[in-house]
């Protein structure tokens, strides 16, 4: 049910909006950003950031002709992300009253905390904002990761409430210039 939705979450309702293609070359960044990532841009449209690596960094690369996608985990707590800011203890110091009721059990192998993806309004508080830095920052597109839940054990929720999530975040949730990839959408 979920593999039909990625068209729909990612289809660019606005004919300016940046469409990506199969055959563009790609530069993974996403992954490196406290390193400076692992690929090169040279001769790469697209190129995957982390949202939170800098706007400079975003900025320089949409100045340098890139279409760039932020990456960001919509589906799970991230800790380090400056909207949690993780003490050594793993408890969010910014928003805690926003964060802590959503966490619904560790993502097996990894240091984050899957989200409840029953709690719309509670996500939106959340996730709303990071599209909307998203934009500001000159994104041209995000990658909302990890959202899965129902189809992990350690979350144990209903795909109806996945499939929710996932069209809010493919409909109301970004700017209409902002193109969305799912990424660990489909079970």
């Amino acid at each position: 049910m979920l593999g039909l939705m990625l068209p729909l979450l990612s289809a660019a309702a606005d004919p300016a909006r940046v469409i990506v293609t199969p055959k563009l070359s790609w530069s993974l960044l996403a992954w490196g950003w406290k390193d400076g990532g692992k690929d090169s841009t040279d001769g790469k449209k697209v190129v995957d950031v982390d949202l939170d690596g800098g706007t400079d960094k975003i900025r320089g690369l949409v100045e340098n002709g890139h279409i760039v996608v932020c990456y960001f985990s919509s589906g799970t707590l991230e800790g380090f992300r400056p909207d949690c800011d993780a003490g050594s203890d793993g408890k969010c110091r910014k928003n805690a009253k926003k964060w802590e009721p959503l966490i619904v059990g560790k993502m097996q192998g990894w240091d984050e905390a899957w989200l409840d993806i029953t709690n719309l309004e509670g996500l939106k508080e959340v996730m709303a904002p990071r599209f909307q830095r998203a934009a500001q920052y000159g994104c041209h597109a995000v990658e909302p990761d990890n959202i899965d839940c129902y189809d992990n054990d350690d979350c144990g929720k209903p795909e109806s409430a996945q499939i929710a999530y996932n069209k809010w975040q493919g409909g109301d949730a970004h700017s209409p210039r902002l193109g969305v990839g799912p990424k660990n959408a489909a079970g």
